[in-house]
């Protein structure tokens, strides 16, 4: 009886415990499923696995970089004309986004580090979406778009013409300045929007990369990393074109604006409508990488591989990120890290040109080539962005097929950089000025008016002649006019026009009896810039920005690569988010505005309000193009002397691992040959023993 309840006790424990370990394993299962709460059904798990999170997160990368990369280079003209910016507080204005980027970045990326990671990246898009919407309330809150002081109509016939009463422009023009200035309102709004996108940006970069990194096989992570980067160089791609398309419709879309054309200098085209449709996107696709667990199913074999492969290589691994009060330490122990901070330097400083070059690239070919808007940010997209994807295709095919790992990765970017600091050259070349008089040329004379002086410096050249001197022109006006002579002029006024003609078959906007053009002959002028001979130096200035953005890219992914490899495990996050740090701190704040004062510097029209300068109207270009190239060239050049360390330090540590594991070998052999003596030993001993024995003797006799 007793054996009986024993066996039923004894078979209740075996059963219990079977299913305590089958609900063990439901619950591990549980955590590693996709879906939503409790709801995670087989037919979802499809979804489940690294090739559709890095899909997704790809598709986040491709928002992100459309809304804060491709539209900024075509919002900021536009703003700076909008809300009357110079390009140098535009430019910090938008570097915002990376100083929020950066210091945000680090905290969360601590934070976040030992915790579920899909969700947190899902909170970052919804930040994103908050601060797309409050970036464009300035539209909403600035009322329409008023152009009237610099548009012929009929209420002010004559203010861009001849002959106007010099009492008329400068009171009216401050009084009005006066009276709808609001200095700071716009910026702060702008930079609260931008920080707010900053933290989302931070959030999806640093945290996505470790979570895709530590879910998949160490050998096959730098291609999911440069496939990664290379679809999210789609984004600023779309985003420069479809931001390009939006320039086209009016700034207060739906309202029109029948007397200003796109091609008109004053026209702003609708920046403002793609960041409220990104920013509806991001928030609607949030939903899914919410139902992501908190490791996939492939995540222990992962992790295993990754401990075999960088034993010999990497720190202790203290799982920092449970306590704030290891901050600290833990900040410390990643800084410390040589390879880490040089890779992570060599990446800030190119940063400063690539954020520089993303934000101004089309104003810069735009002023090079005498484009559209539009042209200027689809020329941009194939020459800057689809180079880069380029470049990051290039760079994961590289370092797969010749299977280069270690120290050969840091060599690799080294003499990718060698390339690049020859490539900075190309900015050296410009195109000339296109012939407008007052600014680029001196006025023709008026016994040869049609010959175009080019000898005399462009900063010496004065902007009226005896021709306008009584037309009272104002100097920042801008709204350009070809003359029948061939000449280009600042405006009607400048052109000395005191009339308007309406001419068969020809658009609005000719003016006549013109004293600055040939008055014994045809003295008209019809509304815009002349069409002169095209640059022969385009073609090639914009292939050379090719392999420029080519050479860059190339080494970003290998260098990502690096630094995954170069600190432990549970620190990748961080890791990620301290890199964020020193990358946007130092590229992302330095770069829109060491390059917004660069073309600040190269401007030579303004457009000026009670003696202060708002906007430009026309940049020099040749001294566009040699201060691009002086910005560029030195942190190209401090970069590569930086990769040369890179590489050097590292092959040092793999050396010295390499020693210590030979070292580590040859102790071990020693100790093996050691135990191999004792154990002969101690076997001769106990044979001797067994000979020697009472019983042995005993069986010989």
């Amino acid at each position: 009886m007793s054996n009986t309840v024993e066996d039923k006790s004894k078979a209740n424990e075996q059963s219990d415990s079977e299913k305590n370990q089958i609900d063990d394993e439901k619950n591990a299962d549980q955590s590693t499923r996709f879906g939503w709460f409790s709801f995670r059904p087989d037919y979802l798990q499809f979804f489940n696995s690294p090739p559709w999170l890095l899909a997704l997160l790809c598709f986040y990368a491709v928002v992100v970089n459309l809304e804060l990369l491709g539209f900024r280079g075509v919002a900021v003209l536009q703003i700076e004309k909008r809300f009357n910016m110079t390009s140098t507080l535009a430019g910090s204005i938008m570097s915002t986004v990376d100083i929020s980027n950066g210091l945000c970045g680090v905290m969360l990326s601590y934070y976040v580090g030992q915790r579920h990671k899909s969700k947190w990246i899902g909170y970052g898009i919804i930040c994103l979406s908050i601060g797309s919407v409050i970036f464009i309330l300035p539209h909403f809150i600035a009322g329409p778009y008023y152009y009237s002081e610099l548009v012929v109509n009929a209420t002010r016939t004559t203010s861009t013409m001849c002959n106007v009463d010099p009492s008329n422009a400068s009171s009216a023009a401050c009084a009005s300045a006066t009276s709808q200035s609001t200095p700071w309102t716009y910026p702060m709004i702008f930079v609260l929007g931008l920080v707010l996108c900053g933290i989302g940006y931070s959030i999806q970069y640093s945290v996505g990369l470790a979570y895709i990194d530590e879910n998949v096989s160490p050998i096959i992570s730098p291609v999911y990393v440069s496939i990664f980067h290379m679809v999210a160089v789609l984004g600023p791609t779309l985003g420069f074109v479809i931001g390009g398309a939006f320039s086209n419709i009016y700034v207060d879309w739906p309202a029109t604006a029948n007397d200003l054309q796109p091609n008109d200098p004053r026209w702003i085209g609708a920046w403002w409508l793609g960041y409220l449709i990104v920013g509806l996107i991001a928030f609607a696709s949030s939903l899914f990488i919410f139902a992501y667990p908190y490791h996939l199913p492939t995540y222990q074999k992962s992790k295993a591989k990754r401990l075999a492969m960088t034993k010999s290589v990497k720190r202790v691994d203290n799982k920092y990120g449970k306590r704030w009060a290891d901050f600290p330490r833990a900040f410390y122990e990643v800084i410390s890290n040589r390879i880490f901070l040089l890779a992570v330097m060599g990446l800030s400083l190119d940063q400063i040109p690539t954020i520089g070059l993303v934000t101004f690239l089309p104003k810069y070919i735009q002023s090079q080539s005498g484009a559209s808007l539009l042209l200027s940010t689809i020329l941009t997209a194939v020459t800057a962005v689809i180079s880069a994807a380029v470049g990051q295709v290039a760079s994961g095919i590289i370092l797969k097929r010749w299977k280069i790992v270690g120290s050969k990765i840091s060599r690799f970017c080294f003499y990718a950089c060698v390339a690049n600091v020859i490539s900075s050259c190309i900015f050296l070349i410009s195109c000339h000025n296109p012939n407008i008089a007052g600014v680029y040329v001196p006025y023709p004379s008026p016994s040869n008016n049609t010959s175009i002086i080019r000898s005399q410096a462009v900063s010496s050249i004065q902007p009226l002649a005896t021709c306008n001197a009584k037309c009272y022109c104002d100097s920042s006006l801008f709204s350009p006019v070809c003359g029948a002579n061939g000449m280009t002029y600042q405006s009607p006024c400048h052109a000395g026009c005191s009339s308007m003609v309406t001419i068969s078959n020809a658009p609005t906007g000719n003016y006549s009896k013109c004293s600055c053009i040939n008055p014994e002959a045809e003295n008209i002028a019809r509304r815009g810039i002349c069409t002169g001979e095209s640059c022969g130096l385009m073609y090639p200035l914009l292939i050379g920005i090719m392999v420029m953005v080519v050479s860059t890219s190339i080494s970003f992914s290998p260098t990502i690569a690096v630094i995954l490899r170069s600190i432990p495990e549970s620190q990748t996050t961080f890791a990620m988010g301290v890199e964020g740090l020193i990358y946007r701190i130092l590229g992302g704040l330095l770069g829109p505005v060491v390059y917004g004062y660069v073309m600040d510097a190269s401007c030579i029209l303004w457009n000026e309000r009670c003696n202060v300068r708002q906007f430009c109207w026309r940049y020099d270009n040749a001294r566009l193009g040699l201060y691009m190239f002086t910005a560029t060239i030195i942190c190209k050049a401090i970069k590569l002397v930086i990769y040369g360390f890179l590489w050097y330090f590292h092959k040092q540590q793999e050396d010295l691992a390499a020693a210590a594991a030979a070292a580590d070998q040859g102790e071990k052999q020693a100790e093996d040959a050691k135990h191999d003596e004792k154990e002969i030993e101690v076997k001769v001993h106990n044979d001797r023993a067994t000979d020697n024995s009472p019983q042995n003797m005993e069986s010989q006799i």
